[in-house]
């Protein structure tokens, strides 16, 4: 929230890490330690980062919908936090989870594709290293598009250990594309950052480049 207050502004963004998952933080190198991270701030090294926005609301790391919204969704209501709380709630939701039809354009291109999840990736992982978009960058002025399509369960870790070794976009069941502008037609829930959102609209993603200095 700091950091969307932030864009377009000339105030720089200084990044503390805490809590559980730290995608945007790790991506950016930042050390997860506290007394090591204030240590990088003080030496002020500022970048300048894109950001991306959806229907207006601004985002830094990622946004999609999908089976990666429908956990977000349920770890908001589950009373512990931290990475095996997640784990546990992806394996028992992947079962019954029923992959969806979208219909998607990226700058135009229209996509139809039955898919598991969808991400808008700016910058490449979710958090605690799970690299759902390896080679996003938070610099080119594009934004990373994954598909996963539904995968035989059998494969569930082969595919986990693929998000944790940076080999997803290897997958034959992961399709990417890079873009500026997507539309994701009529989607049930989505997040922003991973915070879960309600959904029953179109998604209007849109890159705003170099829009927010960060101290890295």
């Amino acid at each position: 929230e700091v950091g969307s207050a932030l864009i377009n502004s000339e105030a720089a963004l200084g990044v503390v890490p805490s809590g559980s998952g730290n995608g945007f933080a790790r991506h950016l190198k930042i050390p997860m330690d506290i007394k090591s991270a204030l240590h990088r701030i003080l030496e002020f090294n500022i970048i300048q980062i894109d950001t991306g926005s959806v229907n207006s609301k601004p985002f830094l790391a990622t946004t999609g919908t999908g089976f990666d919204s429908h956990v977000a969704h349920k770890f908001a209501d589950f009373g512990k936090r931290g990475i095996l709380s997640y784990m546990q709630i992806s394996t028992s939701e992947y079962l019954n989870y029923k992959a969806k039809d979208y219909e998607i354009y990226v700058d135009n291109q229209k996509i139809e594709n039955k898919a598991f999840l969808i991400v808008v990736a700016n910058s490449s992982q979710y958090g605690n290293n799970a690299w759902i978009a390896p080679n996003a960058s938070l610099t080119d002025g594009l934004f990373n598009i994954g598909i996963l399509e539904k995968f035989p369960a059998a494969l569930l870790p082969d595919i986990l250990l693929r998000l944790f070794n940076k080999t997803i976009e290897k997958s034959k069941y992961y399709h990417s594309i890079t873009g500026k502008e997507v539309i994701i037609k009529q989607v049930d829930d989505y997040h922003i950052d991973g915070e879960p959102m309600k959904g029953g609209l179109d998604l209007h993603i849109q890159m705003n480049p170099k829009s927010l200095n960060v101290i890295s």
